[in-house]
């Protein structure tokens, strides 16, 4: 059980460490502040970058593990050029996430109070399936995070979770990839050696079949969405500030 709890924990604090873009950036009402990117005439500015990267509290973390290295990332000429480039690389990511806001945009595309239904109970079903919890436990583990009911949890998910995105990739189809079990077992013969469990034994494929599948399906699924991104990024007018 405390295993289970875990996992939820670990789950429910990246959901909630998931930051969500400016107002700017999502088509809102204009905020004040350093402008990193414009994106199709869109601002993206550098708080969005900062909740995003979280660099100091990344920074404070491996100041508990290793002192020096994070010393080093802080004060050195080199450190600093290094959380740049972090920087930089993490941009490329929030531009492409603008680019599919703005594409959903486009193509008219809106979430409504049923797909936010929708969309949290799938949320909550794959908590149930994944980490073998019933909804009592998921509520137990919630309300030690100060989260008293489902309801809650619903109004935290929906706020820090990209829906409209979602729902773009399922109107282009994203979603629809099937992963046939030939496919899986392709696969899982050409990497044999990347399914050995603790013993060193390597599990019949019978017996992992079903995870693999589910794994090749979130790759496909995240190619698909990479294409999408960089044909919106070949027809797009992008200007980096940072």
């Amino acid at each position: 059980m405390l295993f289970k709890k875990l996992i939820l924990i670990t789950f429910a604090f990246l959901l909630f460490g998931m930051p969500v873009l400016s107002q700017e950036a999502t088509g809102g009402e204009e905020i004040e502040g350093q402008i990193i990117a414009i994106v199709n005439g869109e601002n993206l500015y550098m708080q969005d970058l900062e909740k995003r990267t979280n660099i100091q509290l990344i920074t404070q973390q491996l100041s508990q593990i290793d002192q020096k290295f994070a010393q080093f990332l802080n004060y050195s000429e080199a450190g600093q050029e290094f959380l740049m480039e972090y920087n930089r690389y993490v941009l490329d990511d929030l531009i492409g996430e603008i680019l599919l806001l703005q594409e959903a945009d486009r193509k008219g595309i809106e979430v409504t109070e049923e797909d936010e239904d929708y969309y949290f109970e799938q949320h909550i079903n794959e908590i149930k399936e994944k980490n073998g919890l019933s909804e009592e436990e998921i509520l137990e583990v919630l309300q030690q995070q100060q989260i008293e009911s489902l309801e809650q949890y619903q109004e935290v998910f929906v706020s820090n979770s990209n829906l409209l995105v979602q729902k773009l990739m399922e109107e282009e189809g994203i979603y629809n990839i099937k992963i046939s079990d030939e496919m899986a077992s392709e696969v899982y013969e050409q990497n044999k050696e990347q399914f050995v469990d603790q013993s060193g034994s390597i599990p019949p494929f019978e017996d992992i079949k079903e995870q693999l599948k589910a794994q090749i399906m979130q790759q496909e699924e995240q190619n698909a969405v990479n294409k999408l991104t960089e044909e919106l990024r070949e027809n797009a007018e992008i200007e980096k500030l940072l």
